[in-house]
């Protein structure tokens, strides 16, 4: 099987009234790839040549409708890693090792203040509640940040990977 690393930037997106923004994908994986049907943080795939932060502020703005820049950022030190098979158009599975970068956005605001527009790569996007996160189907990234932040119980020890 082929293995191909993505590089990912996503924002954690965090209102004063302990919101956090999700957005799902769409259900079908030979149009879209990673993660069908989950949640997952506001971000996309970048290019080496393109800063990890700008990558995140243009996906994050693209896919909620959000403009964080101006907002408290603070890069996570730790980088998400995850193999995840995609199962490509023309009925190959590849493995994608995914490394995120994250960036916890502080908006200081409630939820209420920070409307949200769902941009055309996601089924929808949300303020999701920190105490029912546990009620969502989360992308495996998703799932192991929100479990080292003790967002999530641990499930598996062994799926929780960072390099430092």
């Amino acid at each position: 099987m082929r293995t191909f690393e993505i590089n990912v930037a996503a924002a954690l997106i965090r209102s004063s009234n302990n919101r956090i923004v999700l957005g799902r994908k769409y259900a079908n994986p030979k149009c879209n790839g990673l993660y069908p049907g989950q949640y997952v943080l506001p971000g996309g795939v970048y290019r080496k040549s393109i800063p990890p932060l700008a990558a995140a502020l243009a996906e994050t703005r693209e896919e909620t409708g959000l403009d964080i820049f101006g907002f408290p950022i603070t890069h996570l030190d730790n980088i998400v890693r995850h193999l995840s098979p995609v199962w490509l158009r023309s009925g190959e599975v590849v493995l994608y090792d995914v490394r995120g970068e994250i960036f916890e956005v502080d908006t200081g605001m409630p939820w209420q203040n920070l409307p949200l527009t769902c941009g055309s790569e996601l089924a929808n996007v949300r303020w999701v509640p920190e105490e029912k996160l546990y009620k969502f189907d989360h992308c495996a990234p998703s799932e192991i940040l929100f479990q080292a932040l003790g967002l999530l119980p641990l499930k598996n020890a062994a799926n929780l990977e960072f390099a430092v």
